[in-house]
């Protein structure tokens, strides 16, 4: 095989001695040549060393074990800085790819060589039944960093990388346990140029309860907030870099603000209760934009833009949803309602309002935005259940029943949303 088509795969390991072999043996299966494998060992307390030196016998492999604790981001930087080929990976310690992977991926990469990276689609290792797909992201500059904040997504970074294209583009470190430093560094190649997507589920993302990104989701919610608001100011520094013209440079921003916005707000409703953060929220917003009052940034010009009507609709919904929970329910139907209003397609926000007209007693006009979310979503079996909720309270039971057994037929039986499916159908006589 031709060297200009070579793939370093990078793999950083920290404390990863019960399932690194997976990875290292899922990598040296490929079906891509010419292939080289580095695996950067941080500083671990058990065995992940003796794990990855079994393998030194292969020479595509090199074992790289650090005298000091480096952390992940640091990790990561130092193997990008031993790429010597056309094309690299960095593969996480406890993940998987298919056979084909690296195959597939160079085969795009020759296609679409002005593309900074290339990536396949994920399956979730604790559920293999779900796809995880994000399209393409193509277009002008701000139009592909605008996408990455709608699409909330860093599956393009265990992609392949063209080591050419990206240049000296690093991970920043800018604390939080690198808690978002993906979302910042594909923030940053999106600046460079566009990310391909290869439609076949062939890498495999693990969640083990002893990983890092277990420990990152354990994290209290005010640590999320902060991390998310430090990961907002890099982000609108590097707007500031990557635009000159300055209408676009405040579209960025603005964009940056709404989807760190959003983000708090979807913590607060999950909580049930606002974040100590409203002042640091206010100044970045004055700081970047000179708007002191962060319900401002909605009203703002560039807000209307139909590019951000994804992020400003997700601050509503979220909104709406903390509302509802602190039972204001007149304030949550008006933010879900323009939610829609900006996002016609948003399956969540018609399956929120449905939810709260029925908490309110309004069963029968609860009905539309249900099936309105079923037709958007045949799969949200949020939506069966308050659909079939709104039926049998409204008198369908034989529509409830049909209802409720589509949606049974989609959930396991460890689902919490199985047993509300069984009881409802119990109560339209259908068990």
């Amino acid at each position: 095989m031709s060297p200009d088509r070579a793939v370093t795969l990078c793999i950083p390991v920290w404390q990863a001695e019960s399932f690194v072999a997976e990875t290292i043996e899922a990598a040296l299966g490929q079906s891509h040549e010419p292939l080289r494998v580095v695996l950067s060992i941080d500083l671990s307390s058990d065995a992940s060393a003796d794990v990855c030196r079994r393998y030194e016998a292969d020479p595509r492999v090199e074992v790289i074990e650090q005298s000091e604790r480096l952390g992940w981001v640091a990790n990561v930087n130092f193997l990008l800085d031993q790429v010597a080929t056309p094309y690299f990976s960095v593969l996480f310690h406890d993940d998987r790819i298919d056979p084909t992977y690296l195959e597939r991926l160079v085969e795009s990469a020759r296609l679409a060589p002005a593309a900074v990276c290339h990536y396949t689609d994920v399956i979730n290792t604790n559920r293999p039944d779900v796809v995880r797909v994000c399209p393409s992201i193509t277009g002008s500059r701000l139009q592909r960093m605008l996408q990455q904040l709608e699409l909330q997504t860093t599956i393009p970074i265990r992609g392949l990388m063209s080591t050419s294209s990206i240049g000296e583009i690093r991970l920043r470190d800018y604390g939080h346990q690198g808690a978002g430093a993906g979302v910042v560094w594909l923030f940053e190649l999106l600046a460079a140029g566009e990310c391909r997507r290869v439609a076949e589920p062939l890498y495999r993302k693990a969640r083990l309860d002893g990983s890092v990104t277990a420990g990152l989701r354990k994290r209290e919610a005010e640590e999320v907030g902060r991390a998310r608001l430090e990961k907002t100011r890099v982000m609108i520094d590097l707007a500031a870099a990557a635009l000159p013209d300055e209408a676009e440079r405040r579209t960025l921003v603005v964009g940056c603000l709404l989807h760190l916005v959003s983000r708090v707000r979807q913590q607060e409703a999950r909580r049930g209760a606002p974040l100590e953060l409203e002042e640091s929220l206010s100044a970045l917003a004055q700081e970047s934009l000179g708007v002191g009052d962060l319900d401002e940034i909605y009203e703002l010009p560039e807000a209307a833009e139909e590019a951000l009507a994804g992020l400003l609709s997700r601050c509503f919904l979220y909104e709406g949803r903390l509302a509802a929970k602190e039972g204001r329910s007149d304030v949550a139907e008006a933010r879900f309602r323009r939610a829609i209003e900006l996002r016609p397609d948003s399956v969540k926000a018609h399956s929120m309002l449905a939810g709260l007209l029925l908490q309110t007693g309004r069963s029968e006009w609860a009905l539309e935005p249900a099936r309105r979310a079923l037709e958007l979503e045949p799969s949200s079996t949020s939506a069966y259940v308050r659909l079939g909720r709104a039926l049998l309270r409204e008198g369908h039971a034989e529509q409830a029943r049909a209802v409720l057994r589509r949606g049974l037929a989609l959930v396991s039986q460890g689902d919490p949303k199985h047993a509300r499916m069984k009881t409802l159908l119990a109560r339209a006589g259908g068990l």
